[in-house]
């Protein structure tokens, strides 16, 4: 017969899973709304080694990171994953 004992492992890697997940939100949420400026910083990307990597046109790079304009979300995140500064495939 199992007792509660027998389900420990199972729950702590559940809650272990959990805080990853937990952290790894707060990540994207702060890659989502920081300047994109220092987005490149973090990154370790001069504006112009983003444009080439990336192929944006130095209008709309210049426009990001003066803050007349901003990148959308879903590109900041896969920029951050692209460059190694967000893991979203090595959560398990």
């Amino acid at each position: 017969m199992c007792d509660s004992l027998c389900f420990r492992g199972v729950f702590d890697l559940e809650s272990s899973l959990r805080s990853k997940l937990f952290n790894q939100f707060l990540v994207l949420l702060d890659i989502a709304k920081e300047p994109f400026s220092s987005l490149l910083a973090r990154m370790r990307l001069t504006p112009l080694e983003c444009a080439n990597r990336f192929a944006i046109d130095d209008e709309t790079m210049q426009d990001w990171v003066s803050g007349h304009d901003s990148p959308p979300p879903y590109v900041r995140l896969m920029m951050a994953e692209a460059t190694g500064l967000l893991k979203l495939r090595n959560l398990a």
